[in-house]
């Protein structure tokens, strides 16, 4: 199971807002992207969801401990209307 950070607001208007927390990417994954969602171990969880993690502990390593842990490949490029699951099978590179 995946946790990813986040934080949500009522705007004054009734409005509910709601976004995903990003940091720099993993050493793993950097040359993929250079931000990440911020992925939650299950002992970050508990601490973020009661509001114990500071945010000095949360920018420094909030997420990290996924480093190692990611594992991807190459798919085919995708248009706006694609669907399914082909669309996660990996490619062949010719060398």
């Amino acid at each position: 199971m995946l946790f990813f950070a986040g934080l949500h607001s009522t705007l004054p208007d009734g409005t509910k807002t709601c976004t995903l927390l990003t940091r720099e990417p993993s050493e793993q994954i950097a040359h993929i992207h250079n931000r990440m969602t911020v992925l939650m171990t299950q002992d970050e969880l508990n601490g973020w969801i009661r509001g114990e993690i500071t945010t000095t502990v949360a920018k420094n390593s909030l997420g990290m401990g996924w480093e190692g842990r990611f594992k991807y490949h190459e798919v085919n490029n995708i248009g706006r209307d694609d669907d399914g699951p082909e669309l996660i099978e990996p490619i062949e590179k010719l060398v």
